[in-house]
């Protein structure tokens, strides 16, 4: 072989090498970067799971509270509560003043539609309709509808159980997504019981003990320059048994914001 020959090879040889050593330092480096991005994700979820147990924590602590005092403690809302280095604020939810579609009787039902500004005849309609669709029972309300009025409607179902959300109240027969709009301002899945179950626009008035009573709570993460960060909602039943004062039960939200409401869709 000749000393050209021989150069070519030790020239490619050299060639392949570096492309290997560059690879190699390539593939070093994205490793490098994703360790980090994963030290950084771990650090985050920690946090969050930090900020979660804080949150929980405080709920409790001022179920508890409620649980002993009443309504001196739902007066004092809202409250800074401190667990740990995190500080909490706990007060009445949002959801607490609007009427719980799982708790609204007749005329709890009839008032939010009056609000809206439906006719008596449509109001008493999609009244008795609701409250069909909540109840497990098989005989219609006199202007409801059970199972056999569903049959023929493909994107309705009867649910016979509590709603699950303000949502799915577009799974009663009548309901358009028009006056739905309408009437959630008023409502909630997410609420308490008081006054406000019986009058949309009223407020809530806490009651000397709390039995019996469910109370939506918020709290939320304050930050250092009163900054608020993650939050929750616990909805909590007062008086379940003598021996466990209270239980919650969901966390979560809803919120109930709605578009525009035009009066014309009933």
């Amino acid at each position: 072989m000749s000393c050209g020959a021989r150069s070519r090879d030790r020239g490619s040889a050299l060639v392949f090498v570096l492309w290997i050593a560059l690879l190699l330092s390539i593939l070093a480096a994205g490793a490098t970067i994703a360790a980090r991005e994963r030290v950084i994700e771990a650090r985050v979820e920690n946090q969050v799971m930090r900020e979660n147990a804080a949150l929980r924590s405080a709920l409790e602590i001022a179920a508890w509270t409620i649980a002993l005092q009443g309504r001196d403690a739902l007066n004092g809302l809202p409250r800074r509560i401190d667990v740990g280095d995190h500080a909490v604020e706990v007060a009445l939810a949002d959801t607490h003043r609007r009427v719980d579609i799982n708790l609204a009787d007749e005329t709890a039902w009839m008032r939010v539609f009056a609000a809206a500004g439906a006719p008596e005849a449509t109001a008493r309609r999609l009244t008795d309709e609701i409250l069909d669709w909540r109840d497990p029972d098989t005989a219609a309300r006199p202007f409801g509808a059970e199972r056999s009025d569903y049959a023929l409607l493909p994107h309705k179902t009867l649910g016979d159980r509590p709603f699950a959300s303000v949502d799915e109240l577009s799974q009663v027969r009548a309901m358009t997504p028009g006056r739905l709009a309408c009437i959630r301002p008023f409502l909630t899945a997410f609420g308490g019981t008081g006054p406000a179950q019986g009058a949309p626009a009223g407020g809530f008035e806490p009651p000397e003990r709390a039995d019996g009573v469910r109370v939506a709570l918020a709290a939320r993460v304050i930050g250092a320059n009163g900054s608020r960060g993650r939050g929750v909602q616990g909805l909590v039943q007062y008086g379940v048994s003598e021996t466990r004062p209270y239980e919650w039960v969901r966390f979560g939200s809803d919120d109930g914001a709605a578009p525009a409401c035009d009066p014309s869709v009933f």
